[in-house]
């Protein structure tokens, strides 16, 4: 793929892609104390490793995992805040626009709490 931007990017988020800000738990092995934390994930899945591998090398970050009988390109907090934003000016689906602002405002009321 020659003229990668992020139109298509969006695009393919649009159709292939997922966000969510997750409650998780950490237990450090060497404190008694277990903490609690939000993750904000995005994961875009496809069958062909290389579509993804050209959307890694644009946006710069993330990486690329065996996901059943495909691959997911993942990244998370920082990586996917600044991915989400960006991509939110070039969104067209109504309720990817919804998921990527919900997420964003549960990550921006928690980003401070919690680690």
């Amino acid at each position: 793929m020659s003229k990668m931007n992020w139109d298509y990017v969006a695009g393919f988020y649009e159709g292939e892609g997922t966000c969510g800000a997750y409650f998780c738990k950490y237990k450090n092995k060497n404190e008694e104390k277990t903490r609690f934390y939000y993750r904000l994930q995005v994961g875009i899945t496809q069958n062909e490793k290389f579509i993804l591998n050209e959307i890694k090398n644009f946006v710069g970050f993330g990486k690329i995992y065996k996901h059943g009988n495909g691959f997911q390109y993942n990244f998370t907090n920082n990586n996917a805040r600044k991915f989400l934003c960006k991509i939110l000016s070039y969104c067209h689906s109504k309720y990817k626009m919804k998921q990527i602002k919900k997420a964003l405002l549960i990550d921006k009321n928690n980003i401070n709490r919690g680690k």
